[in-house]
């Protein structure tokens, strides 16, 4: 596991992103404002870019954290009652074929 491993695997990471979740909303926010936005508006539209960024390469992160921690992703932690289809990635479509 590398360093973004272990950036993923402590629990403020989780706290970070909804720091940025949070944060986001308020530009957003902040943006609406006819005033604000006539002020501001270049570096509102900066860290929305910035917070987008972060919004995407987070889960991807994660996703690739677990997978090389696991093998795969999710981890076969379903419930038997869930046909071995679903548990698979099948759509549930796919299984009345």
């Amino acid at each position: 596991m590398g360093i973004a491993g272990h950036i993923v695997a402590n629990p403020w990471f989780q706290h970070g992103i909804t720091a940025v979740i949070v944060l986001n909303a308020i530009v957003i926010g902040l943006d609406t404002s006819e005033s604000l936005a006539a002020l501001y508006g270049t570096q509102f539209s900066v860290l929305n870019q910035a917070f987008l960024v972060i919004s995407v390469y987070a889960p991807l992160r994660r996703d690739a954290y677990y997978r090389e921690l696991v093998g795969r992703y999710p981890p076969d932690s379903y419930p038997s009652s869930i046909p071995r289809a679903l548990r698979a990635g099948v759509s549930e479509a796919a299984c009345f074929v």
